[in-house]
Protein backbone atom coordinates (compact mmCIF):
# COMPACT_ATOMS: atom_id res chain seq x y z
CA UNK A 1 0.00 0.00 0.00
CA UNK A 2 1.31 3.40 -0.98
CA UNK A 3 0.50 6.44 1.15
CA UNK A 4 0.67 10.10 0.21
CA UNK A 5 -0.04 13.25 2.14
CA UNK A 6 0.22 16.38 0.02
CA UNK A 7 0.59 20.07 0.64
CA UNK A 8 0.73 23.22 -1.49
CA UNK A 9 3.30 21.60 -3.76
CA UNK A 10 1.12 18.98 -5.37
CA UNK A 11 2.47 15.62 -6.57
CA UNK A 12 2.16 15.57 -10.34
CA UNK A 13 2.00 12.30 -12.22
CA UNK A 14 4.74 11.91 -14.82
CA UNK A 15 3.83 11.55 -18.44
CA UNK A 16 1.65 14.51 -19.27
CA UNK A 17 3.43 17.09 -21.40
CA UNK A 18 1.43 20.06 -22.60
CA UNK A 19 2.68 21.90 -25.64
CA UNK A 20 1.08 23.62 -28.66
CA UNK A 21 -2.15 25.41 -27.66
CA UNK A 22 -5.10 26.37 -29.88
CA UNK A 23 -7.13 29.27 -28.45
CA UNK A 24 -10.66 30.27 -29.39
CA UNK A 25 -12.22 33.38 -27.85
CA UNK A 26 -15.74 32.89 -26.52
CA UNK A 27 -18.31 35.51 -25.57
CA UNK A 28 -18.49 36.43 -21.86
CA UNK A 29 -19.42 39.52 -19.80
CA UNK A 30 -17.12 42.49 -20.27
CA UNK A 31 -15.38 41.87 -16.94
CA UNK A 32 -14.08 38.50 -18.03
CA UNK A 33 -12.37 36.86 -20.97
CA UNK A 34 -12.98 33.19 -21.67
CA UNK A 35 -11.17 30.64 -23.77
CA UNK A 36 -11.44 27.07 -24.88
CA UNK A 37 -8.16 25.48 -25.85
CA UNK A 38 -6.78 22.06 -26.70
CA UNK A 39 -3.56 20.64 -25.34
CA UNK A 40 -1.84 18.97 -28.26
CA UNK A 41 1.10 16.52 -28.14
CA UNK A 42 -0.14 14.77 -25.02
CA UNK A 43 2.41 12.19 -23.91
CA UNK A 44 0.81 9.13 -22.35
CA UNK A 45 2.32 7.26 -19.44
CA UNK A 46 2.70 4.10 -21.51
CA UNK A 47 2.30 5.38 -25.03
CA UNK A 48 3.90 7.45 -27.78
CA UNK A 49 4.07 11.25 -27.83
CA UNK A 50 0.64 11.59 -29.41
CA UNK A 51 -2.88 11.96 -28.17
CA UNK A 52 -3.81 8.36 -28.98
CA UNK A 53 -5.05 5.94 -26.36
CA UNK A 54 -3.05 2.70 -26.18
CA UNK A 55 -6.21 0.95 -24.97
CA UNK A 56 -7.94 -0.29 -28.14
CA UNK A 57 -11.66 -0.97 -28.12
CA UNK A 58 -12.43 -4.58 -27.28
CA UNK A 59 -15.18 -6.88 -28.48
CA UNK A 60 -17.41 -8.97 -26.21
CA UNK A 61 -14.87 -11.81 -26.13
CA UNK A 62 -12.32 -9.37 -24.66
CA UNK A 63 -9.99 -9.79 -27.62
CA UNK A 64 -8.57 -6.53 -28.92
CA UNK A 65 -9.75 -5.47 -32.33
CA UNK A 66 -7.34 -4.31 -35.00
CA UNK A 67 -8.99 -0.92 -35.13
CA UNK A 68 -6.77 2.17 -34.86
CA UNK A 69 -5.94 3.50 -31.43
CA UNK A 70 -8.41 5.95 -29.98
CA UNK A 71 -7.40 9.58 -30.33
CA UNK A 72 -8.34 12.33 -27.92
CA UNK A 73 -7.40 15.82 -26.85
CA UNK A 74 -7.40 17.47 -23.44
CA UNK A 75 -9.65 20.52 -23.70
CA UNK A 76 -9.50 23.45 -21.31
CA UNK A 77 -12.39 25.85 -20.71
CA UNK A 78 -11.27 29.01 -18.96
CA UNK A 79 -12.55 32.36 -17.71
CA UNK A 80 -10.16 35.14 -16.69
CA UNK A 81 -10.98 38.25 -14.64
CA UNK A 82 -8.60 41.16 -15.19
CA UNK A 83 -7.92 44.42 -13.38
CA UNK A 84 -7.77 47.82 -15.09
CA UNK A 85 -4.14 47.17 -16.06
CA UNK A 86 -5.05 43.97 -17.89
CA UNK A 87 -3.47 41.73 -15.23
CA UNK A 88 -5.34 38.46 -14.64
CA UNK A 89 -6.49 38.55 -11.02
CA UNK A 90 -9.06 35.76 -11.12
CA UNK A 91 -9.10 32.47 -13.00
CA UNK A 92 -11.58 29.62 -13.33
CA UNK A 93 -10.52 26.74 -15.55
CA UNK A 94 -11.48 23.13 -16.16
CA UNK A 95 -9.56 20.60 -18.28
CA UNK A 96 -11.22 17.46 -19.59
CA UNK A 97 -10.69 14.82 -22.30
CA UNK A 98 -12.54 14.68 -25.60
CA UNK A 99 -12.30 11.57 -27.75
CA UNK A 100 -11.98 11.86 -31.51
CA UNK A 101 -14.24 8.99 -32.45
CA UNK A 102 -17.63 8.17 -33.96
CA UNK A 103 -18.12 5.38 -31.42
CA UNK A 104 -21.47 5.87 -29.62
CA UNK A 105 -19.79 4.93 -26.32
CA UNK A 106 -17.10 7.58 -26.69
CA UNK A 107 -19.56 10.22 -27.92
CA UNK A 108 -21.56 9.49 -24.76
CA UNK A 109 -18.45 10.12 -22.63
CA UNK A 110 -17.67 13.32 -24.54
CA UNK A 111 -21.15 14.69 -23.91
CA UNK A 112 -21.00 13.83 -20.21
CA UNK A 113 -17.68 15.66 -19.83
CA UNK A 114 -18.87 18.73 -21.75
CA UNK A 115 -21.84 18.94 -19.40
CA UNK A 116 -19.53 18.52 -16.41
CA UNK A 117 -17.52 21.51 -17.59
CA UNK A 118 -20.65 23.62 -18.06
CA UNK A 119 -21.82 22.82 -14.52
CA UNK A 120 -18.36 23.66 -13.19
CA UNK A 121 -18.64 27.24 -14.48
CA UNK A 122 -22.18 27.60 -13.13
CA UNK A 123 -21.19 26.39 -9.67
CA UNK A 124 -20.97 28.33 -6.42
CA UNK A 125 -17.17 28.04 -6.43
CA UNK A 126 -16.94 29.70 -9.84
CA UNK A 127 -19.27 32.49 -8.69
CA UNK A 128 -17.19 33.00 -5.52
CA UNK A 129 -13.97 33.45 -7.51
CA UNK A 130 -15.70 36.02 -9.74
CA UNK A 131 -17.21 37.96 -6.83
CA UNK A 132 -14.13 37.83 -4.60
CA UNK A 133 -11.85 38.87 -7.43
CA UNK A 134 -14.02 41.84 -8.33
CA UNK A 135 -14.25 42.91 -4.68
CA UNK A 136 -10.47 42.72 -4.24
CA UNK A 137 -9.88 44.68 -7.46
CA UNK A 138 -12.35 47.42 -6.43
CA UNK A 139 -11.00 47.66 -2.88
CA UNK A 140 -7.30 47.02 -3.52
CA UNK A 141 -7.29 43.91 -1.37
CA UNK A 142 -4.58 41.92 -3.16
CA UNK A 143 -1.34 41.41 -1.23
CA UNK A 144 0.78 42.41 -4.20
CA UNK A 145 0.63 42.96 -7.95
CA UNK A 146 1.14 39.26 -8.68
CA UNK A 147 -1.51 37.72 -6.43
CA UNK A 148 -4.22 35.82 -8.29
CA UNK A 149 -7.36 34.01 -7.11
CA UNK A 150 -8.21 30.76 -8.85
CA UNK A 151 -10.23 27.60 -9.03
CA UNK A 152 -8.60 25.26 -11.52
CA UNK A 153 -8.85 21.60 -12.45
CA UNK A 154 -6.09 19.99 -14.50
CA UNK A 155 -6.38 16.63 -16.25
CA UNK A 156 -3.70 14.03 -16.97
CA UNK A 157 -3.71 10.37 -18.01
CA UNK A 158 -2.87 7.99 -15.16
CA UNK A 159 -3.88 4.65 -16.73
CA UNK A 160 -4.48 3.65 -20.32
CA UNK A 161 -4.72 -0.08 -21.09
CA UNK A 162 -7.03 -3.13 -21.27
CA UNK A 163 -9.92 -1.14 -22.70
CA UNK A 164 -9.88 1.21 -19.69
CA UNK A 165 -8.73 4.80 -19.36
CA UNK A 166 -8.32 6.81 -16.16
CA UNK A 167 -7.90 10.57 -16.06
CA UNK A 168 -6.39 12.00 -12.87
CA UNK A 169 -8.10 15.30 -12.04
CA UNK A 170 -6.21 17.73 -9.79
CA UNK A 171 -8.31 20.60 -8.41
CA UNK A 172 -6.83 23.67 -6.71
CA UNK A 173 -8.47 26.62 -5.00
CA UNK A 174 -7.18 29.94 -3.68
CA UNK A 175 -9.16 33.07 -2.89
CA UNK A 176 -6.94 35.10 -0.62
CA UNK A 177 -6.78 32.71 2.31
CA UNK A 178 -5.75 29.07 2.36
CA UNK A 179 -4.74 26.99 -0.66
CA UNK A 180 -6.98 23.92 -1.01
CA UNK A 181 -6.25 20.83 -3.12
CA UNK A 182 -8.43 17.91 -4.17
CA UNK A 183 -7.86 14.90 -6.43
CA UNK A 184 -10.26 12.50 -8.12
CA UNK A 185 -10.50 10.39 -11.25
CA UNK A 186 -12.62 10.09 -14.37
CA UNK A 187 -12.48 6.37 -15.12
CA UNK A 188 -14.11 4.76 -18.13
CA UNK A 189 -14.64 1.51 -19.97
CA UNK A 190 -13.87 2.55 -23.55
CA UNK A 191 -16.00 -0.21 -25.10
CA UNK A 192 -19.27 0.58 -23.33
CA UNK A 193 -18.70 4.19 -22.29
CA UNK A 194 -19.52 3.20 -18.72
CA UNK A 195 -18.08 5.33 -15.93
CA UNK A 196 -16.34 2.85 -13.65
CA UNK A 197 -17.33 2.53 -10.01
CA UNK A 198 -15.07 1.47 -7.18
CA UNK A 199 -16.58 -2.05 -7.35
CA UNK A 200 -15.54 -2.32 -11.00
CA UNK A 201 -11.84 -1.93 -10.22
CA UNK A 202 -11.45 -3.66 -6.82
CA UNK A 203 -12.45 -7.32 -6.56
CA UNK A 204 -14.42 -8.74 -3.66
CA UNK A 205 -15.61 -6.45 -0.89
CA UNK A 206 -14.19 -3.14 -2.10
CA UNK A 207 -15.34 -1.12 0.90
CA UNK A 208 -13.83 -3.57 3.37
CA UNK A 209 -10.49 -3.42 1.56
CA UNK A 210 -10.56 0.39 1.46
CA UNK A 211 -11.29 0.65 5.17
CA UNK A 212 -8.47 -1.77 5.96
CA UNK A 213 -6.02 0.24 3.86
CA UNK A 214 -7.37 3.48 5.32
CA UNK A 215 -6.86 2.28 8.88
CA UNK A 216 -3.25 1.34 8.12
CA UNK A 217 -2.73 4.75 6.51
CA UNK A 218 -4.17 6.66 9.46
CA UNK A 219 -2.27 4.60 12.07
CA UNK A 220 -3.23 6.20 15.41
CA UNK A 221 -5.18 9.07 13.84
CA UNK A 222 -8.68 7.86 14.74
CA UNK A 223 -10.27 11.19 13.73
CA UNK A 224 -9.08 10.77 10.15
CA UNK A 225 -10.12 7.11 10.11
CA UNK A 226 -13.59 8.04 11.37
CA UNK A 227 -13.97 10.37 8.37
CA UNK A 228 -12.94 7.55 6.02
CA UNK A 229 -15.51 5.19 7.58
CA UNK A 230 -18.22 7.83 7.11
CA UNK A 231 -17.44 8.23 3.41
CA UNK A 232 -20.22 6.82 1.25
CA UNK A 233 -18.72 7.37 -2.20
CA UNK A 234 -14.96 7.23 -2.63
CA UNK A 235 -13.05 9.38 -5.11
CA UNK A 236 -10.39 7.44 -6.97
CA UNK A 237 -8.14 7.17 -10.01
CA UNK A 238 -6.09 4.29 -11.42
CA UNK A 239 -2.32 4.01 -11.72
CA UNK A 240 -0.06 1.00 -12.35
CA UNK A 241 -2.47 -1.62 -11.05
CA UNK A 242 -3.43 0.32 -7.92
CA UNK A 243 -6.56 2.24 -7.02
CA UNK A 244 -5.71 5.61 -5.46
CA UNK A 245 -8.32 6.61 -2.87
CA UNK A 246 -8.43 10.41 -2.62
CA UNK A 247 -9.33 12.91 0.09
CA UNK A 248 -8.99 16.66 -0.40
CA UNK A 249 -8.05 19.46 1.97
CA UNK A 250 -9.87 19.28 5.34
CA UNK A 251 -11.69 16.02 4.50
CA UNK A 252 -9.58 14.01 6.97
CA UNK A 253 -9.14 16.92 9.39
CA UNK A 254 -5.57 17.52 8.18
CA UNK A 255 -6.04 21.18 7.35
CA UNK A 256 -5.07 22.16 3.82
CA UNK A 257 -3.10 18.95 3.27
CA UNK A 258 -4.55 16.33 0.94
CA UNK A 259 -4.42 12.58 1.40
CA UNK A 260 -4.19 9.47 -0.78
CA UNK A 261 -3.70 5.79 -0.08
CA UNK A 262 -3.86 2.77 -2.34
CA UNK A 263 -5.71 -0.51 -2.66
CA UNK A 264 -4.63 -3.21 -5.09
CA UNK A 265 -6.86 -3.09 -8.16
CA UNK A 266 -8.33 -5.88 -10.26
CA UNK A 267 -8.37 -3.97 -13.56
CA UNK A 268 -4.77 -4.42 -14.81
Amino acid sequence: MKNTRGNKNQRILAGCMLACFVLTVRCEPAAASAYSRSHENLTLLNGPSTYSSTASLKNHSDEAETAPQIKYTIEEDKVEYKDKNGIVRGLVSFSYPQFRSSSPALIKINNQLKNKSKKYFLSGNAATIKETTQYSIDNHRFYDKHEQYYWTTQCSVSYDDNGIISFHMNEQWYAGGVHNVDNYGLNYDLTTGKKLSINDVISGNARKKILKAGKAYCKDDMTAYAHIKQTKKFKFYLYKGDVYICFGSYELAHGTSWDEFTVKGSYD
